[in-house]
């Protein structure tokens, strides 16, 4: 380290002390032009000083923008103390009444700004092309890492080969089962992509996937209700399906509101976990329905990937107790930069392994549900199609049935194929112009009236539900 080096070294570490001193020694938290102005410092240098000491764990922000305040108290100090030393705390309803969507944020500024920046380096177009491109390597990487997360023991390499042959598992193994669980729920998301509303109806299935025989099988999908107690917080969460499902209902309405992806992930993944409206398996419900708003916009999924397992339930326990998001946004925005980098080849271009296998093996079948879809016009059934020109082509040849998994990843590839196809890539597959316009300006024609149908009859469903009586919801069939 060079003499200048050195000096500006000890500078840093000064500077820092006297923030930090300064901040003990009030009774109130300073605001960051209270402590600039009493150090000389502009408000951008003092703000890059306690940024940095707020990654290291140091301090803590309260608030956003120009009325962010500074505290030493984080979520380490905090979850530290003992419970007998920390206040009891009831659910606060005022968290979701003052949220206001596109006008309050639980990421600040700075935090979106990053996150939109991370966002940009691995984009694409749509959520189809998001899902044909990584689909395999997410289902495993989610799906372990989120069950890492609840203590699960197996490794990434162990997961890969339950995956390959479920039946592999030992009796009894609820690791399993948690990792089968998540596939199946996230497969489930996948699927239903398009269409998936952020509505009750959706969360209650995307739970009774992820809890599948590691619970009672009547609480499954179901709300809360008994109250339950949060094990290492002080927390108290709402007791009984009368209070819960209301506050279940307004936080899902706000967040079909929002409009910014990242905002709308991070809301989903803090408040479906701080509402804990089933029994258990609720942070998981948290981490997989946090994703659609992402993937809905075409964005990199958070797959939680290397996500630190210690912060991450300090921060959630600090959420819980404080209402401070700060600390969880920090878990949030690392765990992105990461997922970010893993994904972001692929997102970008590079052909998977796996998009090559499908197109050795199975080119002519694709060629051929791809050119029957098109010319049996907007109306034709990519998944039944396919099924037709795979038994077709077992009979025509001798062959064997689709394999599930083949299967699944088939109709991905397919369905991108359909959504990215122009003149040039039409005559590739055998088609002529006027068969592909045709396709193209019928299903235009056709979108209006598919969405007023659907709409029409989602809430015919909701009308039903809500003139009877509660019982457990049915999986719906994607």
């Amino acid at each position: 380290m060079t003499p200048e080096q050195s000096a500006r070294h000890r500078e840093s570490a000064q500077l820092r002390r006297r923030l930090l001193q300064l901040i003990q020694r009030r009774e109130r938290s300073l605001s960051t032009v209270d402590l600039a102005v009493r150090l000389g410092l502009s408000r951008v240098t003092c703000w890059r000083y306690l940024n940095a000491m707020e990654a290291d764990g140091v301090v803590s922000a309260i608030g956003q923008g120009r009325g962010t305040r500074w505290t030493t108290e984080t979520a380490r100090s905090h979850t530290e103390r003992p419970e007998g030393q920390r206040p009891h705390v009831n659910y606060d309803f005022k968290r979701l009444d003052h949220y206001i969507p596109n006008q309050t944020f639980l990421l600040d500024e700075a935090a979106r700004a990053q996150l939109h920046n991370l966002g940009q380096r691995a984009a694409t177009r749509s959520a189809t092309e998001v899902i044909s491109r990584v689909r395999s390597k997410l289902l495993e990487d989610m799906s372990w890492a989120s069950s890492r997360l609840e203590g699960n023991r197996y490794s990434l390499a162990e997961t890969r080969r339950l995956f390959e042959d479920q039946s592999s598992a030992p009796p009894n193994d609820h690791d399993a089962v948690m990792l089968i669980n998540h596939k199946e729920a996230i497969e489930f998301i996948l699927r239903n992509i398009r269409e998936f509303r952020l509505d009750a109806f959706a969360i209650r299935t995307l739970h009774s996937h992820l809890a599948h025989g590691l619970i009672d099988p009547h609480k499954a999908g179901a709300t809360r209700s008994e109250p339950v107690m949060i094990q290492g917080s002080t927390y108290r969460p709402l007791g009984f399906r009368a209070q819960i499902d209301p506050e279940l209902t307004k936080l899902l309405g706000k967040a079909q509101e929002i409009r910014d992806p990242f905002e709308c992930s991070f809301f989903l993944l803090a408040n479906l976990s701080y509402l804990q409206a089933f029994c258990d398996v609720n942070k998981r419900t948290s981490r997989l329905a946090c994703n659609v708003p992402l993937l809905q916009a075409g964005l990199c999924p958070l797959t939680f990937y290397e996500f630190n397992k210690d912060d991450y339930e300090r921060a959630i326990v600090y959420y819980y107790e404080t209402g401070r998001a700060n600390q969880l946004a920090r878990c949030y925005l690392a765990g992105y930069d990461v997922s970010v980098e893993r994904y972001k080849d692929l997102l970008h271009g590079a052909v998977s392994p796996r998009r090559v296998q499908l197109l050795n093996q199975y080119r002519t079948l694709i060629d051929r549900t791809v050119r029957r879809v098109i010319t049996d016009g907007p109306g034709g059934q990519v998944e039944a199609t396919l099924e037709a020109e795979a038994e077709e082509l077992a009979l025509e040849r001798g062959g064997r049935p689709l394999a599930d998994g083949d299967r699944d990843d088939l109709l991905h590839y397919i369905e991108h194929e359909i959504d990215v196809l122009d003149e040039p890539k039409a005559m590739r597959y055998g088609l002529s112009i006027a068969d592909f316009r045709a396709y193209r300006n019928g299903r235009a024609r056709s979108d209006e009236s598919d969405e007023d149908e659907a709409f029409d009859a989602a809430v015919a469903v909701r009308e039903r539900e809500s003139d009877e009586p509660h019982q457990e919801p049915a999986l719906r069939v994607a």
